[in-house]
Order: C-alpha cells, then structure tokens, then sequence
C-alpha cells in the first residue's frame, strides 16, 4: 500500500482553530473546537463562523454559558479562562472554556453543551481506552538519499472488542539533565512502509509541529501488532539525548475528521477543479469538532551512544 503525505495544518491534541474554509456555512454561527484527553487541560475553544472575506484577528466567544456532562451526569459549569504559558520553551495553554481539576477517564462518554443567546449548542464523544505499548529491536539503518538513520519498532494489542484509531508521532530532547529535559518537535523525517499506515501528514499542534502517521485496526482488529518507523537522518551528527514516542488512541470521530482535512487539502493541491471535500463537524446546532484521544508514550535514551 503507497502511503500518501500530505500536509495538513491543524490543531490535533488540547485545542484549535475551525478547519472549515470550503463548506458553504452562514457566518455568525457559533464554532466548538476540542480534542480532548487525560494527558493535557481540557480546553474548548469557542468563536463564531465569518465569510471568507472577513481578515480579523480570530477571537474566542466569551459570553456564553457552559456545561460538561460525564455519561449525561452533569460534572459543573465551564469556566472562560485566557491563554497562558505552562511551558518555558514552547506550549502554551491556548484561552478558552474549561473545567478545573478534570481529568477525562477512558470508556466514558462526554458531552458538552453551550447556551448561547436562544440557541443550545451539543457536542459528545467517548474516550477511547489508552493502548501501551513498547519499544524493541533498535537498529542502525542505511538510507541512500539520508545517509544513516535508525529503525525501531513499536508493538501494542488492539483491543478486540471495538474499532480502533491510532495516531503515531514523535518529539525528541537534547537538554541533557535527565531532571529537566523537555521533549521538542523537531525536523527528524519519521517514516513507515507498514500497510496499516494510511496517511504520513503534517500537523501543527499545541504540543508538535511535525510528522505523523494515522491509521486504523482493518489490518489486525483484535491482534497483537508490530510497526517499523524508520527515522533516516537520525545519526550520529544529528543525535539528540532522547527520542519520544507517541501513540494515540483516537475515537473515530477524531480520525474522520482529520482524515477529511487530509483530503480536502489533497484536493487543493492536486486538483483545483475537483468539489470541495467537506471538513467532518460533529457539533450539534454548530460547528467545528469535539473529539477524544488518549495517550502512551515511551523513550529511547541515547545518551549512552554519544
């Protein structure tokens, strides 16, 4: 199976902006976007649809009333707060609507709902359940065009009992103190020729601004399952301390609708005269997406090496 790369600028893991620049919509209509998950603060970012010729600074909608329900038990009342830094290097906590000390539980199901003027505004997805896996058989690898690089392979089981979504990505760190090191995105190339990958895209994140693979468990629903990712230009004059692997586990609410941006912006660039693609929107009475994810990670140490 070819793999296809694409570029794709959005916002996957804690917040970010409306991806709906093609489909015909009415300007003024409220926009929820979240993707959600236990490893980062749950923010919902909220805004207002505007026409194509509007060219303002974008800005969150505060003058609504919010709720976040668990199972449809309401939680409380979400609370507006402004951007701030949480990280001295690169992440930012983006403004928007959250819920103090909350931590979303895998299995769960969770709604949020919105009041805004007359209208009520839903959205609800269910947690996926976080997927371990680990890191075996490291190995040197030569790329003609890179020169050396590396190969691991990364093995989970797939739960058996429903679909599954996966998004892989990696960030990487070279701040020496194992105490204090912060894990980067960086412009390491990662790769893989496993026929489960669908897609090798390009994302900018709260937390990466890299590669990443999207695939689901069509290939091995149910197995225990082995990925090689290849990381060609990652050699000895290009080695950082520590390599972060991550993988997601996605609702299948999260993989339509960024396999939508992937082909609407296919579209774009390889054939202008084609429909548009339209953006998969999940709000109720609204648009964006409100979707959940969860989150393994696991590190490779080459300080040793150096």
């Amino acid at each position: 199976m070819r793999i296809k790369y694409i570029l794709l600028a959005l916002m996957p893991l804690t917040g970010l902006n409306s991806c709906v620049e093609e489909t015909e919509i009415n300007t003024d209509n409220f926009v929820i976007n979240s993707m959600f998950s236990s490893e980062s603060p749950f923010i919902i970012q909220t805004s207002k649809t505007a026409s194509v010729f509007d060219t303002a600074t974008y800005h969150n909608v505060k003058n609504v009333e919010g709720r976040l329900y668990e199972d449809d038990q309401l939680l409380g009342e979400l609370i507006f707060q402004e951007a701030k830094h949480t990280d001295r290097y690169y992440l930012d906590t983006p403004a928007g609507y959250t819920l103090q000390g909350f931590n979303p539980k895998g299995g769960k199901n969770y709604k949020v709902e919105f009041t805004h003027g007359d209208r009520t505004i839903t959205a609800s997805d269910v947690m996926p359940s976080k997927v371990d896996f680990t890191i075996t058989d490291t190995i040197t690898i030569t790329n003609n065009s890179w020169g050396k690089g590396i190969r691991c392979n990364i093995t989970f089981s797939d739960p058996k009992t429903e679909d599954n979504y996966y998004v892989i990505y990696k960030t990487v760190s070279s701040y020496g103190q194992e105490s204090d090191y912060h894990f980067m995105p960086s412009g390491i190339w990662m790769q893989s020729s496993d026929p489960s990958i669908e897609y090798l895209y390009g994302h900018i994140s709260i937390t990466s601004n890299d590669w990443s693979l999207i695939l689901s468990d069509k290939y091995f629903n149910g197995m225990k399952y082995t990925i090689s990712l290849d990381f060609p230009d990652f050699h000895e004059h290009y080695c950082p301390d520590y390599l972060q692997i991550h993988l997601l586990s996605v609702s299948e609410q999260y993989y339509n609708y960024v396999i939508s941006c992937i082909e609407q912006r296919k579209n774009n660039f390889e054939n202008f005269h084609a429909e548009p693609t339209p953006v998969y929107n999940n709000i109720d009475n609204g648009y964006g997406i409100f979707a959940a994810y969860s989150e393994s990670k696991q590190v490779l140490d080459f300080r040793k090496k150096k």
